[in-house]
């Protein structure tokens, strides 16, 4: 069991632990904003209990001045104070949600770039298993749910609702300390209901992530440029159409269960609080017919306590289930923040003497077959090495191992005898470029596609040039019209081109990070093998002074390699050079020979 999968199993977060995690996260980010809006709030609770008290001075005086036959204008400053506090009311109201919206998108942008950041952290091994990218996709989601947290559960709810209902509790004691206890009663089914309703959206959350991101790939077929060419042409809309329909009411059963489960809880919750509220209705008739209470502060009350149910209401019935509803997507969310990253030593590996693998095995999450078996070999600095197999023989992980991306499951590799599983992917990949066969088609300029792999702010031109050269990248053609600034992509004006040009841009893409050790891992399939055969000379003369790793199933363009690897079922079965390798006539001068009878 690796280190996420222990993640997945390990108790869930709890609401203080939430709390813990999210409060100096956010602070740091942006104290002020986080101080002003919680004092805004602060502020706006305290306002909805000057409403009431001001009303009760009003009405108090309006009962003194009707037995006494005082002038009118004696009320005219008990209406002012109760008009001002009104109008702070709104104002402050205003005010406050208007900041905390500028806080929530800030924050926002916060969370997110923590998904993003820890995502190109963690083990990539983490993306070939599907219980990670169901928790990657439920991180995903829980993100915004983490920025709702903050905003409700710690500004608002602390700030303006908490803050409301101890002032209001303060006031309500000084005129009957009996109404505090009815209040209590009536908040005590509204936290049950909110506790029941935080299980039953937690089970929904992890019963809908798998299908969830079944339906997003089945929308991604439907309606993506990637895709559409090939539905379309096969008729295939109808098949995906019915898939995505399928997945998408399974969805919605899930969620229609957990809202009617949450539902029928918060029903029976909500009669035990009506009742609260026609209790206290009746307390306060019996103290002002006893002398117990004020006509004024009776209304006062009586008035208020529209503005109290109701923000009882807001609280158990909105925010609370609302928080409760995202309770499981926000552990989520932490879990995969909290994922142990592929640290170690930051010391550089310059790559400038021997690799070497040491009985090295590794098997992907949930396979049976081991993808590389005991495989034992060693490099020399600035060797040129070919590893080629047939499909599913080991060569691409094994590359993969090499680079850091995989952690071995047992034995060693070493790199200027450094065992590169104590140091971290940084340092193991700071000298390292790579070329992969399925390579990203960037929708930007020429040259942003090339030089992406650096954060230079004046990119090398020179290096650019190299490498575009190397690639045979044919900076005529009608389709890159503006040179390195031809925009790649019709969505955003540009042009398109050819998947061999695609994959040349890739291969320059490559060389152009600056390194002292280049995998190319089957980066020419698009490209015809007259024209592989000329970009691999090239890219011979231009990796002499570095090591270099061809991966390839064309056996025809290995000629230039000082040496040759065979891989047969995660096993290195056989190294040489060319004709070494046709003398033994083994594994290899079998495909050989297979090969060159396909273009005879």
């Amino acid at each position: 069991m690796n280190d996420a999968q222990k993640i997945l199993k390990k108790p869930k977060t709890g609401i203080i632990a939430m709390i813990k995690f999210l409060l100096p996260l956010t602070f740091r980010h942006s104290p002020f904003l986080f101080v002003l809006s919680s004092f805004l709030f602060l502020l706006h609770g305290l306002s909805y209990v000057f409403i009431p008290a001001s009303a009760a001075v009003f009405f108090d005086e309006a009962e003194k001045m009707a037995g006494s036959g005082a002038e009118v204008w004696v009320l005219l400053p008990p209406l002012a104070l109760m008009a001002s506090a009104y109008i702070f009311n709104q104002v402050i109201d205003g005010l406050s949600n208007f900041v905390t919206i500028e806080y929530f998108n800030k924050i926002g942008g916060l969370l997110s770039a923590a998904v993003h950041k820890k995502a190109g952290r963690i083990p990539a091994v983490n993306f070939e298993d599907n219980q990670q990218l169901d928790f990657i996709n439920k991180a995903e989601a829980g993100k915004n749910e983490a920025v709702a947290f903050v905003i409700r559960a710690i500004v608002i709810m602390v700030f303006f609702y908490l803050s409301y209902f101890i002032f209001m509790g303060w006031y309500l004691f000084t005129v009957q300390p009996l109404l505090v206890i009815i209040l209590a009663v009536v908040f005590m089914p509204s936290l049950v209901s909110m506790v029941i309703r935080a299980r039953i959206f937690k089970e929904a959350e992890d019963k809908s992530a798998p299908i969830r991101r079944e339906y997003e790939h089945y929308e991604q077929c439907l309606c993506t440029r990637e895709f559409f060419m090939e539905t379309r042409s096969l008729g295939a809309f109808e098949y995906f159409f019915n898939r995505c329909k399928k997945t998408l009411v399974n969805l919605n059963k899930i969620s229609l269960k957990a809202s009617a489960k949450s539902n029928l809880f918060e029903l029976i919750m909500k009669t035990f609080t009506a009742s609260g509220y026609v209790i206290i209705l009746i307390m306060m008739y019996f103290m002002v017919v006893n002398g117990q209470m004020s006509v004024g502060a009776f209304v006062a009350v009586f008035a208020s306590m529209d503005a109290l149910y109701h923000l009882m209401a807001e609280v158990f019935n909105g925010q609370l289930p609302t928080l409760a509803n995202g309770f499981g997507a926000i552990q989520n969310y932490i879990n995969f923040i909290n994922i142990p990253e592929q640290k170690g030593i930051d010391e550089e590996i310059t790559i400038n003497e021997n690799i070497k693998f040491d009985n090295v095995s590794f098997s992907y999450p949930g396979a049976e077959q081991q993808a590389v078996k005991n495989v034992s070999f060693e490099v020399k600095a600035r060797e040129t090495i070919a590893i080629v197999g047939e499909n599913g023989s080991g060569k691409t992980t094994l590359m993969r191992l090499l680079m850091g991306l995989y952690q071995p499951d047992s034995g060693c590799i070493m790199m200027d005898n450094k065992d590169i599983s104590k140091y971290s992917l940084s340092a193991v990949g700071k000298n390292i470029s790579a070329v992969f066969q399925k390579y990203g088609r960037y929708k930007m300029s020429l040259k942003d596609n090339i030089i992406i792999s650096t954060a230079e702010r004046y990119p090398d031109e020179t290096a650019a040039d190299q490498s575009s050269e190397m690639a045979g990248i044919n900076m005529k053609d009608k389709n890159l019209s503006n040179g390195y600034d031809t925009m790649l992509s019709v969505e955003f004006d540009g042009t398109d081109v050819s998947g061999g040009q695609w994959q040349r841009i890739a291969i320059a893409r490559g060389y152009y990070r600056k390194h002292s050790l280049i995998v190319l891992d089957e980066p020419t399939a698009a490209i015809d093998p007259l024209e592989e055969t000329k970009i691999y000379e090239r890219f011979a003369k231009m990796a002499k002074d570095k090591t270099a790793f061809i991966v390839t199933h064309r056996l025809g363009s290995v000629h230039q390699a000082d040496r040759i690897f065979v891989m047969d079922k995660g096993k290195l079965v056989e190294s040489g050079t060319h004709d070494e390798l046709i003398s033994n006539e083994a594994v290899y001068a079998q495909m050989y020979n297979m090969q060159r009878q396909r273009y005879v």
